[in-house]
Parts: C-alpha cells; sequence; structure tokens
C-alpha cells in the first residue's frame, strides 16, 4: 500500500555547505554581512547565516555563490518557501543548478509528487548521484514498496563512507511505516569494546564492577553516581582511579566528569517559557537508579516553579529505561489526545522526543504549530528529522576525552586533585521549538 511520504528535509542536512568562497567573489561593500554569515555557519547558526547571507545578496543580486548559501541556510531552517524564492534568483547557466534542483525535488516530495520527482531525476534535474539515490528510496517508500526502498538505502550503505547516512535513512523509512521495533534496533547499533552495560540497573553495574575488579583492573570509569551500596563499598576500596561521568554531584567517589543534568534541563525550560509556551509537559526516562534522570526532572521543576508556572502531575510523565522510539510515539498519541493537551513537550532523552516528532507527523500534527517538541541528547537523527528538533547537545566525545586524560594522568603518577570537571553543554535550537 502507498504510504504518505516524508518530508524530504533529512534528504538536505545530508549535504556539506556549498564550496567555500574565494576572495574575488567578494566585492569590499559586502565583507561584513559575508564574514558574519561564514561564521554563523562555522557556530551552526543558520539562523543568523540566513540574514547575514541575504543581506549580503541585497548588495550583490545575482551573485551565484550568495545565491546557493543562502538557498542552504534556509533549507538548514525548514524554511523552503523562501528557499524557492532564493532558488527563482539562481542563473540558468551556474553551476549551483543542483541546488535548486534539490528545493524543487524536496517540494516535489512534501506535494507528493512522487511521479515528477522521479521523472526529473531521470531526466538529469537531481540534486547529485547520492541525494538522488536517498530521494529514490523514499520515493520508493512513498509507493508502498518497502523492499525498494530497503534496497536501495543498503545498496548506498555500501560505501563505507556512507553507510552511518544511509542507514539513518532506512531507519527514519522503517518508523515513517510504524516499524518502530525495526527502527530502534537500526539506531541502537551493536556493543563495541570492553564495556559493561548495566541497563540502569545497580545489581547489574556491581556485577559489572566486581567482575572488573576480579580482573585486576587498571581503572573504572562509570557512568554515574547512583549504585548500590556493595558497588559503592567495591569502588571505594579500589586500588586505581574512580572515574564517574555524565553527571555533576558533590558526592563523588574519587573523579568524575560531565555537566548538570539540573541547570541543563533548567536552561531548557526556561528556553521553552521564554518563547511563550505555558502548558509544558516534560517526559523522562525512569527516575528510580537514575540519578541523571531525576536531576532533569528537578531542573525543569525548579524553572518552572522559579517562574511561577503550575506543574500539574499529569503533565510529569516517566517511561521505561531503556528508552525508545517507540514508547516517544506511543506517548506524544497520548498526550495529544488529551482534552487539554500540552503546547510544548520536553522529552529528557532524544529517542523518544524523536518518536514523538515521527508519530506526529504521521498524524498530520504541525510541530511546532500545534505542539512544540524538545529533546535531550542531540543524537544524529535529531538534525535529520523532518521539523529539526531542538535540544540540548551533550559534549559526550568531551567527557571521554577528559575522563580518559584524567584517568592516564592519575595511572602515571600524576597528582590529580578530586574535583568535577565540568563540560558543560549547549542549547541547539532548531525549528521544532
Amino acid at each position: 500500500m502507498p504510504y504518505r511520504i516524508l518530508p524530504a528535509l533529512p534528504i538536505v542536512l545530508s549535504l556539506g555547505l556549498s564550496a567555500p568562497v574565494s576572495a574575488q567573489d567578494i566585492g569590499p561593500g559586502l565583507a561584513g554581512s559575508y564574514l558574519a554569515a561564514r561564521t554563523a555557519v562555522i557556530d551552526g547558526d543558520h539562523r543568523a547565516a540566513a540574514v547575514y547571507f541575504e543581506n549580503a545578496l541585497a548588495a550583490d543580486p545575482g551573485n551565484p555563490m550568495l545565491i546557493g548559501n543562502a538557498i542552504f541556510a534556509n533549507a538548514a531552517l525548514g524554511h523552503w518557501g523562501r528557499a524557492s524564492d532564493i532558488a527563482d534568483m539562481m542563473p540558468d547557466s551556474d553551476e549551483g543548478q543542483e541546488l535548486v534542483h534539490l528545493v524543487r525535488m524536496v517540494q516535489g516530495l512534501a506535494a507528493g509528487d512522487l511521479i515528477g520527482v522521479r521523472a526529473a531525476i531521470e531526466a538529469g534535474q537531481g540534486a547529485g548521484p547520492f541525494i538522488d539515490e536517498l530521494a529514490l528510496g523514499w520515493i520508493y517508500l512513498g509507493e508502498g514498496d518497502m523492499r525498494r526502498a530497503t534496497q536501495t538505502f543498503e545498496a548506498i550503505a555500501e560505501d563505507g563512507a556512507l553507510a552511518d547516512i544511509a542507514y539513518t535513512h532506512l531507519a527514519l523509512a522503517r518508523a515513517a511505516v510504524g516499524d518502530f521495533e525495526g527502527a530502534d534496533k537500526i539506531l541502537s547499533g551493536a556493543a563495541v569494546g570492553p564495556l559493561g552495560v548495566s541497563e540502569r540497573s545497580v545489581d547489574h553495574e556491581h556485577e559489572a564492577v566486581r567482575t572488573f575488579v576480579a580482573r585486576q583492573a587498571d581503572a573504572i570509569i562509570v557512568t554515574g553516581f547512583t549504585h548500590s551500596a556493595r558497588c559503592r563499598t567495591l569502588l571505594e576500596n579500589f586500588g586505581g582511579p574512580v572515574v564517574e561521568t555524565w553527571n555533576l554531584r558533590n558526592e563523588a567517589i574519587d573523579l568524575s566528569v560531565g555537566y548538570s543534568n539540573f541547570e541543563a534541563a533548567a536552561a531548557m525550560t526556561r528556553y521553552l517559557l521564554e518563547k511563550g509556551y505555558r502548558s509544558i509537559a516534560m517526559v523522562g526516562g525512569a527516575f528510580e537508579n537514575n540519578d541523571q534522570a531525576a536531576d532533569r526532572h528537578a531542573g525543569f521543576l525548579h524553572a518552572m516553579r522559579a517562574a511561577g508556572r503550575p506543574v500539574p502531575p499529569e503533565n510529569v510523565i516517566a517511561v521505561p529505561n531503556p528508552t525508545t522510539i517507540q514508547s516517544g510515539g506511543a506517548l506524544m498519541t497520548e498526550l495529544m489526545q488529551r482534552p487539554d493537551p500540552p503546547d510544548a513537550v520536553f522529552f529528557q532523552a532524544e529517542l523518544p522526543a524523536q518518536g514523538a516528532m515521527l508519530a506526529c507527523i504521521s498524524q498530520g500534527l504541525s510541530v511546532p504549530g500545534d505542539v512544540a517538541i524538545a529533546g535531550f541528547g542531540d543524537l544524529s537523527l535529531s538534525g535529520l528529522l523532518p521539523v529539526p528538533m531542538t535540544t540540548v547537545k551533550i559534549r559526550s566525545h568531551e567527557i571521554g576525552r577528559r575522563a580518559a586524560e584524567i584517568t592516564l594522568a592519575r595511572l602515571r603518577g600524576e597528582e590529580i586533585p578530586k574535583a568535577a570537571v565540568d563540560v558543560g553543554f549547549d542549547l541547539v535550537v532548531r525549528a521544532s521549538a
């Protein structure tokens, strides 16, 4: 059976920016706007980039390089109407036609004109081989041929450099037809390296730590500060470095590297309040045995109460761990069927937020028009969703790097003070809220 195809913004965000501009492309009067635009691009601020590129374009109408960059910045924001208007300015003879074709492709897919988009690709009016193949995968899905869509995405994945992008699209396709379990399996990946996975169970964590101690590990790095009494005793008596990560609390056993989950949740809540949302629901992972979830919950409540906003008990929802795309989709459906649904939902884990987004799209709900959605984690898929996700970005690589650095320094015999390393966090504002 044919499916209502997802809008094609995921295709666009797989692209890099247009080629860097050489000095001769920019006149002296454009330098300020251009440099401001490039700085915004480097910072990932597409909203500012769109403004500055359009300012530069107003001073130099018809400049193909500025047209291409302005198209891309607006497309990254999901402003397809504006991107289309700017695409009309592109000279017919310019090499930027592939970007123009991309805008037309997205418009065709959004309008359900699958035949027209396929015809354009076959006529050589596509956005380039890679993007054309991704588009064809979505077209096959829209025509109800999940088998051929899967084959197309898997064929792209045979190029190892493109495998992550291709499998992300395959996961989106499976979620679009309601196969949340299949999507979750793709996104969860496989365990790599000598990791002990506790699945938020203090008993499982105790067994993993006991195993590492028995194997005479040189150091132990754990996630969070929630441990059973038995596990805490093992860690306190361990002879090597112990690093607790992904949160900041005063009761560290030895060393700690992370960020304040409390302040991160409070900051996102304040942002939603400043945007004018009044009825904000919070969805988090189960708070038991999870100090990160508990601190995010506390940060949300603190910000709401500081603003004088009531938080009805029914607007604080815990979902079982591990949180999944499927659980987020089901919960969002339930929330939006309430007589008085929230106007914003802050998911304090990213996978259920992604599921919520897909559920809204499948039910014809506008994000953020009918309901705003914010996540927590900034997984790679979040920037590729049809409406890019506003979220809290966790500096996970920095957590791992700093934890490894202080562990190795301690093992080399260097004096490392018992102090928390705060790597901070970022609010990533996109179109969903």
